[in-house]
């Protein structure tokens, strides 16, 4: 098969840096494809069209000549956004794939599969008070549940020092962001991949997500925290090229 083209985006609160050991092993297993990482767009808004229109012009700018099929996918926020982009554009994308990525962020009672409400508003409201500690907090919050002691140190090396009203911007967009929908019909591959420790997306999640009944969507639960795109790039390179390679064998 041609060698394809796979975008990448990051989660809330991060660098694409933080994805650059997942990029490298993705490289290392199949060196001909081309993976591009992006960071969350620097938006002091939470319009989600503005969002998804700053990363098609990334796409836009970033894009070659080659006749190569086009997947993209995200970890958390980034793989909400993802699935935005592929609803925006269908006959762009060959599949998606999400990290640790949910329907809804927040829960809610249709869909309690998600991260407690007042935690949620509880961390938004330490944001506004005290946004450099809370961002601290936020990459603690993503290693809970590993058992690499060094992954809290390697995730603030990668932590997005953004101004205030950015990272307030995209806090917002995490609490509107329902995607159940478009999952729902999406007419491409999709691949979610989910971590049994996630102290952030619950592993229920899958579940759920196989519920939406989708015969184009498959779910995998593999070990680690909610930072297992940093903390096992290995095994995640292999399931996702395994994917990307065979999609029709999952679906």
């Amino acid at each position: 098969m041609t060698a394809p083209r796979l975008i990448l985006i990051t989660g809330w609160g991060f660098c694409a840096s933080a994805l650059a050991s997942l990029k490298a092993s993705l490289t290392q297993r199949w060196p001909d494809l081309d993976v591009q990482l992006e960071a969350l767009p620097a938006l002091a808004t939470d319009n989600v069209n503005n969002w998804c229109e700053a990363l098609e012009q990334r796409i836009d700018a970033n894009g070659d000549t080659q006749d190569r099929p086009l997947w993209i996918g995200g970890w958390s926020l980034g793989g909400m956004l993802a699935s935005r982009l592929v609803e925006r554009a269908p006959q762009r994308f060959a599949g998606l794939i999400t990290l640790a990525s949910n329907a809804r962020f927040s829960a809610c009672n249709e869909w309690p599969q998600a991260l407690d409400a007042p935690i949620f508003d509880d961390f938004c409201a330490r944001f506004q008070h005290n946004p450099k500690a809370t961002r601290q907090r936020f990459a603690l919050l993503c290693s809970q549940g590993s058992e690499q002691r060094s992954l809290i140190s390697t995730l603030r090396t990668h932590l997005y020092d953004a101004p205030d009203a950015i990272g307030e911007a995209g806090l917002q967009l995490l609490a509107q962001l329902d995607n159940r929908a478009v999952l729902a019909t999406l007419a491409r591959p999709q691949l979610h991949l989910f971590s049994e420790c996630d102290a952030l997306v619950p592993v229920s999640a899958a579940a759920a997500f196989a519920g939406l009944g989708n015969t184009r969507l498959d779910t995998e639960i593999l070990a680690g925290s909610h930072a297992f795109p940093i903390e096992a790039p290995e095994p995640l390179a292999a399931r996702i090229a395994a994917f990307i390679q065979h999609p029709k064998r999952h679906s």
